[in-house]
Parts: structure tokens; C-alpha cells; sequence
């Protein structure tokens, strides 16, 4: 059984993660590895459980029974997702998981498919939610969430169409019992929207009301903060400035979010700056790139070692720029010139690629290439003088009228030859 082409193509990497797992060689003498490789799993499964049946206690059998039965899965299940058979593909690939627990390509592999299930549903319960179908949306973000647990746009909707359904039952009147449920299963934003509704079906709220969504609105903007601290912490400053921002809109007197938003909204404008900064390095406005840098450091109180680093890379930018601009004149043929360059590179940076190397060589020809052509010049017997022209012209193509000079010789030993 194989993979078409393009099917093939697209999991080869994956099929090789696959067989490194079990330890599966990527050349090998044994019949079944070699199925697996080229892809035959259909015939690596017969033939290793053949020999496993005539061998049962034999471990090497064993284990290619497992990397056939396997690969075969696999197959399978990817040949499932490939048509949209996403339950039957998790079936093979959970089978194929139960053979190879350690194997990280399977789990890749169920939760890509999962992902793949849970968007489908949600797009579906979406689709009913518009059309008014709320039971069935409900239904259909269940199904989602129990392919992605926690996924917050099946949550969200799940929520508001429960708080619709039970709307329509003309049950407005249980929306703060409701509300303290919820609170107390930390169901923060389907509580803050119960106690809201106990407010537009019954505009005379109680004190015990105000106070219970006083304390959502707390929780909420403490969640909004901690949420915002771990974005502040993986450098995301400009969505943990939004984050701070949220949770002050919900608790004004918030201290840790003021603090908060206020750092984040210096250290997202230095972020700015920042980008700027890098891109005069890679312009090549070096001396724009500098300013930009003193500009942020008087922001930023986290971000010293990245304004740091961009003053590394303008001095990283400008020595390569010196040896690119060495190099072409090199590959010009401008040899002096070049040598100049590779002097100047190196007086500033001791020993930076092969510079030192490549001044050294052109040093060379510069110094031979020209006695080799006087030497010539000097010479009576043509193929003798033709030797020392070429040596001349293979170090240095461009030196003189050395090209015009072979090419002449060359001419006169071929009509001498011929006479």
C-alpha cells in the first residue's frame, strides 16, 4: 500500500520522527525496515507478522511487528484526516499511540486532528447559534470543547447561549441565583453577565446584587492582571498594556494595574522605538540608529539589553559592510585597492573572518604577478615567455595588457606549428 506523491511528500519528515522513535534504521538489510521506509506498511505488517508468529519470543520480530503495525496506523489515520474522516483518523491514531506511548509524531498527529475537530464544531455551532438554534449550538460547543478544553470561543459561546436559553423560558428572575452559582465556580465572565441581566429585567437591584457583582468585577480584574504579569513577563508588552488596561476598566483602584499599565505603556513605546532603531541599522543610518537608542534606554527599565544589542549590531552591520565592500573589489580585480580595504577592516578588527587571509593572498600576487610579466617580457623563447604570461594572467587577470599579450602568443605558436 502506498502514499500518493504529494501525500508522501508532505509526511516524509514526520514518517522519519515516526521510525527514529522505535529506533527504525534509515537503511537496513531487514525486509521489514525496508517496507516501512518505502512506504509499503500494508506488506511490512504481513511479513513481520509472519515472522513474528514463527518466532514469538524473538525480540528484534517483536519490535518490527510494533514499527509496522504502526506506520500502517499512521497511514491510516493521516489517509482518514486527509478526507475529512477525522473520528475514524482518531480511532487509528489512538490505536497507533496505545503500540508507541513515547512516540511524539502520534501525539502531533491527535492533536492536530483535535484542533481540526473542535474548529469544525465551532464553526457549527456558531452557524446555529445565528440561526437561532440555541439547544443545538449548545450541543455542537460542547462537542468542541471536549476536543479543546478551555477553548475560549466555545466557552464564550456556549455561555451566552445558555444565558439566552434560558431567557426565552422567562427565567429573568433566576439570573442572580444563577449569578452566585457561577461565582462560585469561578465562572467569572457568565457571572458578571447574569448579575447584569438581574439589572435589565429588574431596575430596582438590590444592595446584596451590587455587591456580589463588586465582587465579579474584583476577580475579573484580578484575572485580567495576572494574565497581563505573564504576558509583561514573556516580553509581550504591548498585549500586556492591553491586559492592565482591562482590568483597570473593571477595577479602577486596581494598584498593581495601574503600576502595571503605566510600565507596560513605557516599555511598548520603547518597543517602538526599539524597531525603529533596528531598521536604521539595516538602512545602513547608523548614526539614526544610535540616536534612537539613547531616545529608548530613557524609557525602557526592561529592555537595557536589547537597546544593548542593537548598538552591537550596527557595529556587527558596519565591519561586514567594510568586508563586503573589500570583497568586491577583490572579485574586481582591483587588487590594491582591496588590499587598502582589507587594511583598514583589520586595523579595526583584528581577526574577522578571512580577511587577514584574503590580504595576505592578494599581497602575494601583487608583489609576483608583475615579475612574472617583466620576466616574460624579458624572455626569447615564445612557449617559455607564454608560461610566464599565463602565470601572470591566473593570478591576475586584469593586471596590465597580460589577457591581450597570451592570446597574441598563442596565436604565434599555433601559425609556427602549422608552417
Amino acid at each position: 500500500m502506498k502514499l500518493s506523491t504529494a501525500a508522501a511528500t508532505l509526511l516524509g519528515g514526520l514518517l522519519l520522527a515516526a521510525c527514529q522513535s522505535s529506533e527504525l534504521p534509515q537503511r537496513s538489510d531487514d525486509e521489514v525496515a525496508n517496507l516501512i521506509l518505502h512506504q509499503e506498511y500494508e506488506e511490512a505488517v504481513r511479513v513481520a507478522k509472519e515472522r513474528h508468529d514463527k518466532d514469538p519470543g524473538n525480540e528484534q520480530a517483536e519490535l518490527r511487528y510494533r514499527q509496522a503495525s504502526v506506520a500502517y496506523l499512521m497511514e491510516m489515520g493521516r489517509r482518514a484526516t486527509f478526507a475529512d474522516r477525522d473520528e475514524e483518523a482518531l480511532e487509528f491514531f489512538e490505536q497507533a499511540l496505545a503500540l508507541d506511548p513515547e512516540a511524539t509524531t502520534i501525539d502531533a498527529w491527535l492533536a492536530k486532528t483535535h484542533t481540526k475537530l473542535s474548529e469544525r464544531w465551532l464553526e457549527r455551532a456558531l452557524q446555529l447559534h445565528a440561526q437561532g438554534n440555541l439547544e443545538g449550538a449548545v450541543e455542537a460547543y460542547e462537542v468542541a470543547l471536549s476536543h479543546t478544553p478551555g477553548h475560549i470561543a466555545a466557552t464564550r459561546g456556549m455561555m451566552e447561549a445558555t444565558l439566552q436559553i434560558n431567557h426565552r423560558k422567562g427565567l429573568a428572575a433566576d439570573y442572580y441565583n444563577q449569578g452566585v452559582r457561577t461565582l462560585r465556580d469561578y465562572w467569572l465572565e457568565r457571572s458578571l453577565r447574569s448579575f447584569a441581566a438581574v439589572k435589565k429585567y429588574q431596575p430596582d437591584t438590590s444592595t446584596q446584587v451590587d455587591k456580589r457583582r463588586g465582587q465579579v468585577e474584583s476577580f475579573l480584574a484580578e484575572e485580567r492582571a495576572t494574565v497581563a504579569a505573564a504576558l509583561e513577563n514573556d516580553g509581550l508588552y504591548d498585549a500586556a498594556r492591553n491586559e492592565y488596561r482591562l482590568s483597570l476598566a473593571l477595577d479602577p483602584d486596581h494598584a498593581g494595574a495601574r503600576a502595571g499599565f503605566d510600565r507596560m505603556d513605557r516599555e511598548a513605546k520603547a518597543t517602538e522605538v526599539l524597531r525603529d532603531a533596528r531598521m536604521s541599522v539595516l538602512r545602513g543610518d547608523y548614526a539614526k540608529a544610535r540616536e534612537l537608542v539613547e531616545e529608548g534606554r530613557q524609557m525602557t527599565e526592561l529592555q537595557e539589553e536589547a537597546f544593548q544589542g542593537v548598538l552591537t549590531e550596527i557595529e556587527e552591520d558596519r565591519v561586514e559592510k567594510l568586508y563586503q565592500a573589500a570583497l568586491s573589489l577583490e572579485k574586481d580585480y582591483r587588487y590594491r585597492a582591496a588590499i587598502r580595504a582589507y587594511t583598514g577592516l583589520l586595523a579595526e578588527v583584528q581577526y574577522y573572518k578571512d580577511a587577514l587571509a584574503r590580504k595576505q593572498t592578494l599581497e602575494h600576487y601583487v608583489e609576483r604577478v608583475p615579475r612574472y610579466y617583466a620576466e616574460a617580457e624579458a624572455e626569447e623563447d615564445l612557449e617559455v615567455k607564454l608560461g610566464l604570461f599565463r602565470a601572470a594572467r591566473d593570478l591576475w587577470p586584469e593586471y596590465e595588457d597580460v589577457e591581450d599579450r597570451v592570446a597574441e602568443l598563442e596565436k604565434q605558436l599555433a601559425e609556427r606549428d602549422e608552417q
